[in-house]
């Protein structure tokens, strides 16, 4: 395949294409095309670029046109790439914009084709057509009083072009009228393309506070001349500063005067001041900008005010518009005396009952004095005096006022007050809160009620204003070991009394105890007391007199005190001490003795039977004495197997149930099987009681001690 390039021939390539068929030859580069010379349409800033493709074969090619202002056609322009035709000599061509005026192009057409390939055909040029200047905006710059500098953008269009501007007082439309006046650039622009600055100086020939308007003219070889659009602008009014007045510590009212011919253009004006010589620099300040309506005089004034007493300001009106800012003289005035300033207020140090209080004060030149103002309330009501004098200057001085007697844990308003000859300056209102101290415990803790399992502990407590926590430690020892939960109390300032109620106690026993109270401050705990459980109450249990005696059948009595806690009773009957059989009930929990009786059925006629009564409660077991007695009718001569004694029912004033005489007789629990039943309910009672309870059952059901017989 051969390959032709703008600069020739440069490769022979074979290709080899495995086939039964003959092989075939790849199309080369496409034909060079020929350029049209010169261009046509030519403008100023476009042609019609032409030139024949495929002149000696018919192919398919694309086209597009490669052009630029060097002497090579190959420049960085081309036109847009058309998609390929397909023929011989096709004429083409395509219009190109965008040119630059009284420039020389080159040109050239190019071929290509599917694989990239493409081939340059020969160069032409041409010159584009000069154009007439352009004035692409127009501006002012730096504008006084009396003069302004009047600015234009310039596109001289690759031709030598001179330029000037036109002002005048009138204008209508697109037309300046009155008095023009003309104002011609100091030098040429050179021939270049592009916007090039245009700038005149009017000279201090203007009217202050006028409004004038103005246009840019530019020119070159090619007519006719450019003129601009008409713009205006508006000169600044003559700003003159007058001595302030109503000069204060302060504050003080500046003066000046603003001189202009028309009120066009919306002028404005302000005051700058500062401490020291100048108006202007570091640390100056602006009073606002306000617009003037009245010409041709008009004098201004501004209230400024937080001046510093007894220091020099110097200050100068200064006169603004659109266009720019023109500064008057700058006069000097010296403020007074004024009343005290509070600076600033902090707190120096603090405690749970006292604080120093620190304040930055400015006498304002004159000598002052200041005092402490402080409360719970925004309205105080205590203060305290400063230490010592402020004296008479004008840079704040440090004041220190240390207050004690104050409340642990509370917030205190406060404020710095200090006066001169000129008046009095209050701080802002500040606040601190006093820091927390641990509570205290008033005395030592006391006891009372004590009785056989539960005592109330007291003790007098002061908060502190601080939510206060307590509790009560308690043991056997001064190691205690037990403690009561932990409960809240007030969070005043005095003492209050705080106790709590001790419960399943052990009668009889002597306990340490302590109160122990606490706050995010800390921890306090009482002085060790003791106090002692009265001793145990169990019941009385006396053995009556039996009744209703028969030969099978006896009704027994007693009575039974249950000293104001729960009792049972138990009436035991059998024919020796160890007895054997039993009836229970309920004594109640009266303060007095209850009468207590059991009727027995299925005795044996003629025999000797012990019994008694037995009471128990928490407290213990008591037993009455054993009795005996005999049941009528004398003993059969053959020994019959004894019948299980018929438990009846208990003759006593609580609620029972019916008689079972004529239901089968129920058989009793031995001792074994109650202690059973007893330790497995005392399981069920709180902790505190559970190891009272099973005391209780082994001393009332364990096995029982004979007692001697006199």
């Amino acid at each position: 395949m051969l390959t032709r390039t703008a600069a020739g021939l440069s490769l022979l390539t074979v290709v080899f294409v495995a086939s039964s068929a003959p092989a075939a030859v790849a199309a080369g580069p496409p034909e060079a095309p020929l350029t049209k010379s010169p261009a046509s349409s030519i403008t100023a800033s476009s042609a019609v670029l032409e030139g024949t493709l495929n002149p000696h074969s018919n192919t398919k090619a694309g086209w597009y046109f490669a052009y630029g202002a060097s002497p090579e056609c190959a420049g960085a322009l081309t036109s847009p790439l058309e998609a390929e035709v397909e023929g011989e000599a096709l004429l083409e061509h395509t219009e190109v914009t965008g040119l630059e005026p009284s420039r020389n192009y080159s040109f050239c057409l190019v071929a290509t084709n599917e694989a990239g390939e493409s081939t340059v055909g020969s160069q032409a040029s041409f010159e584009t057509s000069a154009a007439k200047p352009a004035v692409d905006s127009e501006a002012v710059s730096q504008v006084g009083a009396t003069g302004a500098t009047l600015e234009a953008q310039v596109n001289p269009e690759n031709q030598e072009t001179t330029y000037s501007f036109q002002y005048a007082t009138e204008a209508t439309g697109e037309t300046l009228e009155g008095t023009v006046v003309t104002v011609n650039g100091a030098s040429a622009l050179a021939a270049e393309f592009g916007d090039r600055t245009a700038s005149v100086q009017t000279g201090a020939v203007l009217q202050p506070g006028s409004t004038y308007f103005y246009r840019a003219l530019a020119e070159n070889p090619t007519p006719p001349v450019t003129d601009g659009p008409v713009q205006s602008f508006t000169t600044l009014a003559t700003p003159s500063t007058q001595a302030a007045t109503v000069v204060t510590g302060t504050t003080a009212t500046l003066n000046g005067a603003l001189s202009f011919a028309t009120s066009n253009g919306e002028p404005f004006y302000h005051f700058e001041y500062n401490k020291g010589s100048s108006c202007t620099g570091e640390g100056s300040m602006t009073t606002a900008s306000i617009p003037l309506a009245t010409p041709p005089s008009e004098t201004v004034s501004a209230e400024i005010a937080e001046l510093a007493p007894r220091t020099q300001y110097t200050f100068c009106l200064i006169a603004t518009n659109a266009f720019g800012s023109d500064t008057g003289a700058e006069l000097s005035f010296t403020t007074g005396a004024g009343k005290p300033v509070i600076a600033e207020q902090s707190v120096a140090q603090l405690s749970s009952s006292g604080a120093t209080l620190a304040a930055s004060i400015n006498p304002s030149g004159a000598l002052a004095s200041c005092r402490l103002q402080y409360g719970v309330e925004p309205a105080y009501g205590s203060e305290a005096p400063c230490p010592a004098s402020l004296g008479e200057g004008t840079d704040p001085q440090p004041a220190q006022v240390t207050i004690s007697g104050l409340e642990p844990h509370t917030t205190y308003h406060y404020r710095f007050t200090a006066v001169n000859e000129i008046g009095e300056g209050e701080g802002a209102d500040e606040t601190f809160t006093t820091s927390i101290v641990p509570p205290l415990i008033g005395g030592s803790p006391s006891s009372s009620g004590a009785g056989r399992t539960n005592v109330l502990l007291s003790g007098t407590v002061n908060p502190e204003n601080t939510v206060l926590f307590y509790h009560f430690i308690y043991g056997p020892t001064s190691g205690y070991g037990s403690s009561t939960p932990v409960t809240e109390a007030g969070s005043g300032h005095t003492e209050e009394e705080v106790s709590q109620q001790l419960e399943g106690l052990t009668p009889n026993s002597t306990y340490h105890y302590a109160l122990v109270i606490s706050n995010p401050a800390g921890e306090q705990t009482s002085s060790d007391g003791t106090f002692t459980t009265t001793a145990a109450t169990p019941p009385i249990a006396l053995t009556g007199t039996p009744s209703a005696l028969a030969a099978t059948t006896a009704t027994l009595t007693g009575s039974a005190n249950p000293d104001s806690l729960p009792t049972t009773y138990t009436v035991q009957i059998g024919t020796d001490t160890t007895y054997g059989g039993e009836l229970s009930g309920v004594a109640g929990s009266g303060p007095e003795a209850v009468p207590v009786s059991a009727t027995f059925n299925n005795l044996q006629p003629g025999t000797t039977y012990h019994y008694r009564v037995l009471a128990s409660n928490e407290d213990g077991t008591s037993y009455g004495a054993d009795q005996t007695f005999t049941t009528a009718g004398a003993s059969t001569p053959f020994t019959q197997p004894p019948a299980p004694l018929l438990v009846a029912i208990p003759q006593t004033p609580f609620p029972t149930t019916e008689s079972n005489a004529a239901k089968p007789t129920p058989k009793s629990l031995t001792r074994a099987q109650k202690l059973a039943a007893a330790l497995k309910a005392c399981k069920k009672k709180p902790n505190n009681k559970r190891a009272t309870c099973v005391k209780q059952a082994r001393r009332r059901y364990g096995p029982v001690k004979k007692r001697k017989t006199a």
